[in-house]
């Protein structure tokens, strides 16, 4: 089911840009995870969105590396603003 799961979170991130939560294949997941797909299929499935991921990534303008100063800030505030909202 995470196979799957990170895979579909791949491809809207290279294709969208975005991850959606929770996941839009959220009752395919629910069937995988409650055995109603067999490995064989599962695999399938991971298989053809590993190659939509790969065809995505080709064309993808999505840095090669992440600005990690910027996001190292962007978590800092976050937790921040979190910890100000208990008091």
């Amino acid at each position: 089911m995470h196979y799957v799961r990170l895979l579909g979170e791949c491809r809207e991130l290279l294709g969208e840009h975005k991850v959606t939560l929770p996941r839009p294949e959220k009752e395919l997941l629910i069937d995988i995870r409650s055995g109603k797909y067999t490995q064989d299929q599962v695999f399938e499935i991971g298989d053809g969105l590993a190659r939509e991921c790969g065809q995505l990534l080709e064309k993808s303008d999505l840095p090669d590396a992440v600005d990690a100063e910027l996001l190292s800030r962007q978590i800092a505030d976050a937790y921040q603003y979190h910890w100000r909202a208990l008091k």
